[in-house]
């Protein structure tokens, strides 16, 4: 379950989430975003045809 960030140990306090991980977040999102707008304007082309 650590895969998924789930913390098993509740007498154990929480730790705060390192700097890589959130720059990972942030590139997954920025990737996201331009797959939506890549096929958005995929989509956009094959509807005017």
């Amino acid at each position: 379950m650590s895969a998924i960030g789930m913390q098993l140990n509740l007498f154990e306090t929480t730790t705060k989430v390192p700097a890589n991980m959130n720059l990972l977040h942030g590139g997954y999102w920025l990737l996201e975003v331009i797959k939506l707008v890549a096929g958005g304007t995929l989509l956009s082309w094959c509807w005017r045809q």
